[in-house]
């Protein structure tokens, strides 16, 4: 629903009106795909493990590729008009419930006009987030230095000058407000794809994931031993 209003407010701005009535026979099925989990440090030892992180992998590419409701063509007829009138189009193409789904997006070529709703929304969001970090960067210097100078002067038993300790409390509530602010803008990017409906499934696939190691490492170790 929040993400819903917040499309909403940049959509009259954009003077475009949307349902928000909930639609009903919606195909239900499977799609391909994975879930990544955080590596356990230590886990292995002989052979380090790296992970490669893209920073709003998702977000980003609903913003590269113009993914958004209102550009995208669901028939090749329709796209092939668009493509005459002068449009790029990025084909997307995924199995589905036993078949093929086709279908196609306008590329918005860096232009601002042919940018879509969503990733509009999303790279405004992206651009506060940017923003916030980077005056948390720098808060987070002032709040580190401060609180090596505290600890310090306790460990030398010396008295901390009241000035001293509200300056550290004002910038570590300083510091505290914008990291929250940050972390609600990224719930909302990551919304936009459903990330955090998946994250209830963590635990249940963990599990299961290390049952299944520990079984294979027990067939491995059976199969050595005869």
């Amino acid at each position: 629903m929040k993400i819903r209003n917040l499309l909403g407010a940049y959509a009259v701005k954009r003077d475009i009106v949307f349902s928000t009535r909930v639609c009903e026979n919606i195909e239900k099925g499977k799609y391909p795909g994975a879930y990544i989990f955080l590596p356990k440090k230590g886990i292995e030892t002989k052979r380090p493990v790296t992970g490669l992180d893209f920073a709003s992998l998702y977000p980003s590419l609903i913003m590269t590729y113009n993914l958004s409701p209102e550009k995208f063509i669901l028939n090749s007829k329709d796209a092939d008009i668009t493509r005459k009138n002068g449009n790029t189009l990025h084909e997307i193409s995924f199995p589905f419930n036993k078949r093929d789904i086709h279908a196609w997006c306008v590329r918005h070529d860096n232009q601002l006009e042919k940018k879509g709703l969503y990733p509009i929304v999303l790279k405004d969001l992206f651009n506060k987030r940017v923003e916030l970090k980077t005056r948390l960067a720098s808060l987070g210097k002032k709040k580190e230095q401060l609180g090596k100078v505290i600890s310090s002067a306790k460990e030398r038993g010396k008295r901390i000058p009241e000035s001293l300790n509200l300056e550290y409390s004002s910038i570590y509530f300083d510091h505290d407000y914008l990291d929250s602010k940050q972390r609600a803008l990224k719930v909302y990017m990551n919304t936009f794809y459903g990330k955090q409906k998946t994250q209830n499934l963590q635990s249940f696939f963990a599990n299961w994931l290390e049952e299944l190691l520990q079984q294979e490492n027990s067939a491995l170790i059976l199969s050595q031993n005869s």
